[in-house]
C-alpha cells in the first residue's frame, strides 16, 4: 500500500513539474499587461489598457505580434502624435481577435507609408495571417487596428481541425411572418423595418 502511494506521489510531482514548465514557456496576460505598462511608463505616455477575454486562446506568435503592435503604438504616440494619451483595447474573446490602439494627436499626413515600425509590423502580421490597418486624420489622431486570422468555425471553439458545417440562414427561406417572429425573439430591440 505504501509503495502504491509513493508511486502516485511521484507521478503527481512529475505532472506538476510538467505543467509548471509549460506555463513558464507560454506568455501570460499579466506579462503582456506589465510589458505594455512598462513601455508606456518609459515613454512618459498615459496608457489606458483594456483587455477582454483570455489570451490563452492565441498562439504565442499572435500574442507576441499584439505586444509588438502595442509597443509600436506607444512609441508612435511619444514620437509623432504630440499627445500623451494612448488607448489600447485588446479583444481576445472574439474570433478573429482585434487589437486597437488610438491616440488623439496630430495624425498622419496622407500618402504612402512604406518604412519604419508600421511597415515591419504589417509584414509580420501578413506572414502569420493577420491584417494591420492604420487610419488617421490630420489633427484628429491615429488608430491602429490589428485583426487576427480568420477563425475556422469548429464545434470546440479552439480551432480544431474539423471542417465547419455549411452555414445556412435560419430565416432566409422563410415567409415574412416567420422572419418577423424570429426578429421579435432577438434580445435586441425589434426593428420595425422588414427586409424582403
Amino acid at each position: 500500500m505504501i509503495e502504491a502511494l509513493e508511486q502516485v506521489l511521484a507521478e503527481l510531482r512529475q505532472l506538476s513539474r510538467t505543467l509548471s514548465d509549460r506555463d513558464a514557456v507560454r506568455p501570460r496576460l499579466d506579462d503582456f499587461r506589465h510589458s505594455l505598462n512598462q513601455d508606456a511608463k518609459a515613454a512618459a505616455v498615459d496608457l489606458e489598457l483594456r483587455v477582454i477575454g483570455q489570451e490563452l486562446v492565441l498562439p504565442p506568435a499572435h500574442l507576441e505580434l499584439v505586444r509588438l503592435a502595442g509597443r509600436e503604438a506607444i512609441r508612435n504616440v511619444k514620437r509623432h502624435s504630440g499627445s500623451r494619451l494612448c488607448r489600447i483595447t485588446f479583444d481576445a474573446s472574439t474570433c478573429p481577435f482585434v487589437f486597437e490602439a488610438r491616440d488623439w494627436g496630430a495624425g498622419m499626413q496622407p500618402g504612402p507609408r512604406v518604412n519604419g515600425g508600421i511597415a515591419l509590423l504589417s509584414d509580420l502580421a501578413r506572414d502569420i495571417g493577420c491584417v494591420l490597418a492604420i487610419s488617421s486624420q490630420v489633427g484628429l489622431g491615429t488608430q491602429m487596428t490589428l485583426t487576427g486570422p480568420r477563425c475556422a468555425l469548429a464545434g470546440d471553439g479552439h480551432g480544431s481541425s474539423r471542417l465547419p458545417r455549411a452555414l445556412r440562414s435560419v430565416v432566409a427561406d422563410e415567409s415574412p411572418s416567420s422572419r418577423k417572429r424570429v426578429a421579435l425573439a432577438r434580445p435586441l430591440r425589434p426593428s420595425e423595418e422588414q427586409i424582403t
